[in-house]
């Protein structure tokens, strides 16, 4: 079985493979991380850390011995209610917490948006990067700049964003009461390749903004996804939407790329073996 740089506490075989425990920020971004794994037929449980953006924005100030103590309290719920493996949809959390600690103290297995900033750094000279506030920015640019020390990184915060989504601002509005498509043009402007959605909020108006810019967007989400196949291709042969194995049942909501998606999903699962 192949073995990625994201699963962490790989040797570990005292924990049995259940549920996926989704960490996050918020309730919010916490429900949809499970509600991207679920969607993709993966058995997934949400484990807030905090009760809101402001919250969580303080706790990643916190000393470090204080948020290692408070993310190991909830990584041992996980392990109580069954979780063998871990997903931290936040990225503003896995730069703050040491996660490869907390894998060898817990035995869980854990991947992070952290793993696949590792890998696609090389990929590009100059990127750009939208996180939630400046401590989640620079867990990113530190990670980015490791991987790759000569990349040119642009970067951007936008708290207000994530206070929008938390409060359903339809997308469309909310790209243009943050004047996101205006950023993005500067990003465009100043050379970036393409532009990271750096917080797991943010692929909620994804499809708003690409309508408004040329730009490529890079939403870390799918990559996670397939940094989780590897710990248990077996269990996840079935996973992804149902529109793999049947028509789909989205309706008028229907993206129109069935074929494209099949793809995709064989792509990851063979990767995984």
């Amino acid at each position: 079985m192949a073995t990625s740089p994201g699963s962490w506490g790989e040797g570990m075989t005292h924990v049995t493979l259940g549920p996926v425990a989704v960490l996050a920020g918020t309730p919010v971004d916490t429900r949809m991380g499970t509600a991207f794994l679920g969607a993709r037929g993966l058995t997934a449980l949400p484990f807030p850390i905090s009760a809101n953006p402001w919250e969580q924005t303080a706790f990643q100030y916190a000393p470090a011995e204080d948020r290692h103590r408070r993310v190991g309290q909830v990584l041992e719920q996980a392990l109580r209610r069954g979780c063998g493996r871990a997903l931290v949809y936040c990225n503003s959390l896995s730069g703050a917490v040491d996660f490869p600690a907390l894998a060898e103290e817990t035995g869980l297995r854990i991947v992070t948006p952290l793993e696949v900033y590792r890998e696609l750094a090389p990929q590009y000279r100059t990127l750009g990067v939208i996180a939630a506030n400046a401590q989640g920015l620079s867990g990113i640019e530190q990670v980015l700049l490791e991987a790759n020390p000569r990349l040119n990184l642009l970067g951007a915060c936008a708290l207000q964003a994530v206070l929008d989504v938390e409060a359903g601002v339809p997308p469309e509005e909310l790209v243009e009461r943050r004047c996101l498509a205006e950023l993005a043009g500067w990003f465009d402007g100043c050379g970036a390749e393409a532009l990271v959605l750096g917080c797991t909020h943010f692929p909620y108006f994804k499809e708003a903004l690409a309508a408004r810019t040329t730009l490529p967007l890079v939403d870390p989400a799918d990559e996670m996804l397939r940094l989780v196949l590897p710990l248990a291709p077996h269990i996840f042969a079935s996973a992804g939407p149902r529109c793999l194995v049947g028509p789909c049942p989205e309706g008028r909501m229907c993206c129109g790329k069935q074929t494209e998606v099949r793809e995709k999903y064989a792509k990851l699962k063979e990767e995984a073996v």
